[in-house]
Order: structure tokens, then C-alpha cells, then sequence
């Protein structure tokens, strides 16, 4: 079980592209990874105690309500991660495309959730481009 801040924050501090928050069964953010502030414009400190929909826009907080309680009355501790897509929120109200990914951490008196959040950005902008668009763009090896 994930007990103290300390003990959190250190392995998930140096993981570009990802932020990892620890929601409990209400869905409520209990700890956060450093990577909130590069992800959300957050800091960690600012959305402890806050609501998971408060990373995700207005438009679709009610889909992510619904997916938290299916996963939290569904998920039990060691059981394969959970992932789906939607969009977060940065703090200057930019949407951007999010994976996350959540598990079930502690024991079944501690019901407690982590949640990896990786930015889809590149791999949305990718996707966009067709095969010709991007080998087009690559370098050339030749001069």
C-alpha cells in the first residue's frame, strides 16, 4: 500500500509525458506525481483533495464519473490495469488527449486507485498524418 507521499513521488518524478495520481474509492486525488505540473499546469499540492473530473474539461465530466465508479466497484487490488482514452485539462483551459491507465493498489479495507495519465498529443499528431505526409517530412540521407 502506498502510505506516504515520499514514497510515491520518487519513482514516478522523472516520467515525461506520464503523470501518476492515487485517487480513492469517491474518486478523489489523493497524491500526485510531480508530472501533473508538465501535463495539467498543476502542482501536485493543488489538486490533492480535488475530484478526478477536475483534470478532464467540463464538456465530459460526466464520462469520467461514470468510468471511475464502474472501475472502482469492479477492480480489485493486483488485477490488470484498466485503460481507456479521453481528453485532460490544462490549467490555461487547453484540451489535449489523454490515455489513462488505472489499477487497484492497497487491500480491500484501503480501497485505493493509481492512475497513469500519458499525453496522446504526438501520437494523436501522428496518426493524423498519412504514411506518404511523414516520409516525406523524415530527413533525407542522401543531400
Amino acid at each position: 500500500m502506498i502510505s506516504t507521499e515520499s514514497t510515491f513521488v520518487p519513482g514516478a518524478k522523472h516520467a515525461p509525458h506520464y503523470a501518476v495520481v492515487v485517487l480513492d474509492g469517491d474518486g478523489v486525488i489523493r497524491l500526485a506525481s510531480p508530472g501533473v505540473l508538465d501535463l495539467f499546469g498543476r502542482h501536485p499540492g493543488e489538486i490533492k483533495g480535488q475530484p478526478v473530473e477536475w483534470l478532464v474539461p467540463p464538456r465530459l465530466r460526466t464520462e469520467p464519473v461514470s468510468q471511475w465508479h464502474e472501475l472502482a466497484a469492479s477492480t480489485l487490488p493486483g488485477a490488470k490495469p484498466v485503460a481507456f482514452e479521453t481528453f485532460g485539462l490544462r490549467h490555461n483551459g487547453f484540451e489535449f488527449p489523454i490515455q489513462v491507465s488505472v489499477t487497484a493498489v492497497g487491500d480491500t479495507y484501503h480501497r485505493l486507485f493509481a492512475a497513469v495519465i500519458r499525453d496522446l498529443t504526438d501520437r494523436t499528431l501522428l496518426r493524423s498524418l498519412s504514411p506518404r505526409r511523414v516520409y516525406r517530412s523524415l530527413p533525407s540521407a542522401h543531400p
